[in-house]
């Protein structure tokens, strides 16, 4: 199985829908990156996940524009037939751990918005006595 980990703010309320015993809840993750155009302005570039949860009263009380991360989605695809006969097919994820976390702090550079950088010491230390000599 290949698992999938993202991030993003939801882009609309979670919906949820009774499938026999079980609830399926649908919520859109709105990712989005900056990069320069062949201009080099700064634009963003977003993409809209699709990403599914069973029986996941926490995904059900999820709200527009909430910060979500997800680890270990799995990719799924399905079909279905619409009202009109015609086959349709939709690519998702689902399982995994969603996670609602407090948005990150963005600060403004050059027209566009990027993460902080991680703060990390100066120098860190390397150890002296290291030879080419694998211990095992």
């Amino acid at each position: 199985m290949n698992s999938f980990n993202f991030d993003g703010h939801v882009f609309k309320d979670a919906t949820t829908r009774n499938a026999g015993a079980s609830t399926v809840t649908t919520v859109t993750i709105k990712n989005i990156k900056n990069r320069k155009d062949k201009d080099g302005n700064w634009i963003e570039v977003a993409t809209y996940i699709q990403y599914q949860a069973w029986n996941d009263k926490a995904v059900e009380s999820l709200k527009k524009d909430d910060y979500v991360v997800v680890y270990g989605a799995e990719f799924k695809s399905d079909s279905y037939t619409d009202k009109d006969g015609v086959k349709q097919y939709k690519n998702f994820f689902e399982r995994g751990d969603l996670i609602k976390k407090p948005s990150p702090k963005f600060k403004k550079r050059a027209d566009h918005y990027t993460p902080e950088e991680p703060k990390f010491p100066d120098e860190i230390p390397f150890p002296d006595n290291l030879n080419d000599e694998i211990p095992f």
